[in-house]
């Protein structure tokens, strides 16, 4: 984590603010995006399964939360704890840490809506299937109670960044994936995006999220792309793609070997290419590595 000088131009005039920068101590992530992840911006990893996004995201959770920063991890897919125990201590003893991000388990929308302070609910027509009527209602909170806290845990416990593991599943394992169902699943995630949207605006606050992979079956050729649909999709100023490799790239550095390509980033220059792949290395007892 670094603090670095934004200029801007103003009428003429050159003004100069304070950005905090979240690094990633990986600098195949950082040399891409002008030093790491930027506050505000909603931020987004998708791949295959067990390719390692959670053992990503876990390894920044402790690094950041070992800076200082306040870290809530919603782990939406049940982490087995015997592995979240395992790479936890293994991230302490990496960052030289004792202090650790806040872990809460979430398996639908009901409740991670009920931890951002909101009753949800929803209507399905029996005949079809198909999902009504939406209700996310704000609760009520009463001031004269001085010993009532916020519902709401981005309110009450104030945290610097919020990792949600995976933002797709949530609604995908609960609601399902007809097609029918879609729309529905797409007006829940946008009105959860929303809600940390508004969290960001504060300043300073920093959404991570992992998403699982969509491929089109008949081109066997297609890498993939993010799942969740357009409003995630263009929700995410930045937009990681975590991959397997080739079977060139495991045949010459190992099953281990990962890939990444930057899908979108704040700022894309003329040379940058969405289909330009940067090597890492997933170590067992070590985490994401430069080659």
């Amino acid at each position: 984590m670094r603090t670095v000088k934004e200029k801007l131009f103003k009428h003429k005039k050159q003004y100069f603010i304070m950005v905090e920068i979240y690094e990633t101590g990986i600098s195949a992530v950082d040399d891409n995006m002008m030093g790491g992840f930027y506050p505000g911006i909603m931020s987004s990893i998708f791949g295959e399964p067990n390719i390692g996004k959670s053992v990503l995201c876990m390894q920044l959770a402790y690094k950041w939360a070992g800076e200082g920063k306040k870290v809530v991890y919603f782990d939406t897919e049940g982490m087995p704890s015997m592995q979240q125990v395992f790479w936890g201590q293994k991230f302490k003893e990496r960052f030289n840490t004792d202090k650790e991000p806040t872990f809460i388990t979430v398996r639908n929308p009901e409740k991670l809506f009920n931890i951002l302070g909101r009753d949800f609910s929803y209507e399905v027509d029996k005949e079809s299937g198909k999902i009504g009527r939406i209700a996310i209602i704000k609760k009520n909170i009463d001031r004269r109670k001085k010993d009532q806290s916020d519902p709401n845990i981005l309110v009450r416990e104030n945290p610097d960044i919020v990792i949600i593991d995976s933002f797709s599943f949530i609604t995908k394992a609960s609601i399902g994936s007809m097609t029918s169902i879609l729309p529905a699943r797409a007006d829940i995630e946008a009105k959860l995006l929303a809600i940390f949207g508004e969290w960001m605006d504060d300043g300073g606050k920093f959404l991570l999220m992992t998403h699982h992979i969509s491929k089109n079956p008949t081109n066997p050729q297609d890498v993939g792309s993010i799942e969740g649909g357009n409003f995630v999709k263009y929700s995410s100023k930045v937009i990681i793609h975590l991959h397997h490799g080739n079977k060139e790239d495991r045949e010459s550095f190992g099953q281990s070997y990962r890939r990444i390509r930057f899908v979108r980033k704040p700022v894309m220059s003329a040379e940058d290419s969405e289909y330009k792949w940067f090597g890492l290395q997933l170590k067992q007892d070590y985490g994401f590595t430069e080659i």
